[in-house]
């Protein structure tokens, strides 16, 4: 159990931050008004803590609930103007990394440095449970966001230690199941993905919490039911949207329409697709967020598109950026690899490098770390087309030759060894089956 430490006592504004905190944590209405004019009103008492730590949690609140930004631009101005270094002590002080640091990652609080997850999670040892699990929702996205596999890891295990603590609070359990949802789907683990929404729709029932409920039904229709069941997603989508409407909480309609736009591309509804992926959009832009918001709706417009055959110049323009980005030739659409980035091709020059690499030497553990961390789990786990299981195969395989070429050296450690095993076999359980495990030295 996390070690607890005192404190001196509070003033007056840090108080109410507790309180308003609480309130939060119960979805009363008014809170979030109130933690947003707590945030001014601490700035111009200048308690800097507390403006950043309620500036923080209205920024992350706003963010998780996934309805609306209406406080998110005053608080973001509030961040950068108290800095980071007001941050820097207490267990309030990670309310406020919370917030900054997904504001960090989307691009919008420039003025504060990216998250330096291991120091935080240090730092959240000490600190009261709601508080861990607060700054383990907003480091969950981080890591899932980028790609940081080892560091989501250390931060499940230290946040499963956490999240069953009594007295947690049902709001921030819920809010940390949606976050492990996301990056257990990443790797392609839909069953343990559902389990963690389905959690996070039982504390929500069982506490009375409306919006975390719309919440995680609107992702458990997102990232399993529309494949699976698409009847279903559709009514989970329909539930979550009947406790609001299109003015107060634009972004669950934004993923309402997502959710038929990735029915509709399941079914080869190419027109359909584009048109709810627009209408996600739509809904983006009236929910006054940030650009990043509009990427998944962007990406299901962009292969609605591509299904009607709409590749073009202004399609190449328009969502990836560069007149360029797109070739069209002799009837075959690519991706110009001098204007965009390419997650696979990008690993499979990594296994080239470590293929090539002399055997046991720095380049050849560099090039198999860069892979490492470019293979979250296998490649397009839920399709079973056939071209995509042939390219998930030579990936797998084309891996675990690369991991056993550079085991086998007598110049890998015993950690290091186990350290890559336990990442790969992580992401892609199936690559154990590929390789003969090293044994332990």
């Amino acid at each position: 159990m996390p070690h607890r430490t005192t404190s001196a006592p509070r003033s007056e504004l840090a108080s109410r931050f507790q309180d308003v905190r609480a309130a939060l944590a119960v979805e009363s209405p008014g809170a979030l008004d109130r933690m947003a004019a707590l945030a001014v009103q601490a700035l111009d008492r200048k308690e800097l803590l507390v403006a950043a730590a309620s500036a923080g949690m209205a920024v992350l609140v706003e963010h998780l609930e996934w309805a609306v930004h209406r406080q998110a631009p005053r608080m973001l101005a509030i961040l950068g103007a108290v800095g980071h270094d007001a941050a820097s002590a207490g267990a309030d002080g990670l309310y406020a990394w919370a917030g900054a640091a997904v504001a960090h990652d989307y691009g919008v609080l420039p003025s504060w440095p990216a998250a330096d997850i291991g120091m935080l999670m240090e730092r959240a040892q000490h600190a009261p449970n709601d508080a861990a699990l607060a700054l383990g929702c907003a480091l969950g996205e981080v890591c899932e966001r980028n790609g940081k596999d080892a560091e989501f890891a250390a931060l499940q295990a230290q946040m499963s230690g956490v999240e069953v603590q009594p007295g947690v609070s049902p709001f921030w359990r819920g809010h940390w199941s949606i976050a492990c949802a996301w990056h257990l789907h990443s790797f392609g683990k839909m069953a343990q993905a559902l389990q963690r929404l389905e959690m996070a729709q039982a504390l929500a029932a069982a506490h009375g919490l409306t919006r975390l409920g719309a919440t995680a039904g609107l992702q458990r229709a997102r990232l399993i039911e529309c494949r699976r069941a698409p009847a279903k997603a559709v009514a989970l989508a329909e539930q979550a949207v009947a406790h609001g409407d299109p003015a107060q909480t634009p972004l669950w309609w934004a993923d309402q329409a997502d959710v038929h736009s990735r029915i509709a591309l399941n079914a080869l509804d190419f027109h359909a697709a584009v048109g709810h992926a627009r209408r996600a959009v739509g809904y983006t832009q009236a929910a006054g967020v940030w650009p990043g918001y509009q990427l998944a709706y962007r990406a299901s417009e962009a292969y609605g598109l591509l299904g009607t055959g709409a590749i073009d110049e202004a399609l190449a323009r328009r969502l990836l950026g560069h007149d360029g980005a797109i070739s069209v030739h002799d009837r075959r659409v690519r991706l110009n690899g001098q204007f965009v980035w390419v997650d696979t091709q990008a690993l499979n020059d990594r296994l080239t490098q470590g293929e090539s690499a002399v055997q046991g030497s720095a380049a050849a553990g560099a090039a198999l770390e860069a892979a490492l961390a470019l293979y979250r789990g296998p490649f397009l786990s839920d399709s079973k087309e056939d071209w995509a299981v042939a390219a998930r195969e030579r990936l797998r395989t084309r891996l675990a030759a690369v991991l056993l070429r550079t085991l086998r050296s007598a110049e890998i450690t015993a950690s290091q060894s186990r350290e890559w095993t336990l990442r790969v076999t992580s992401a892609d359980p199936r690559v154990a089956q590929l390789i003969k495990l090293p044994e332990v030295r």
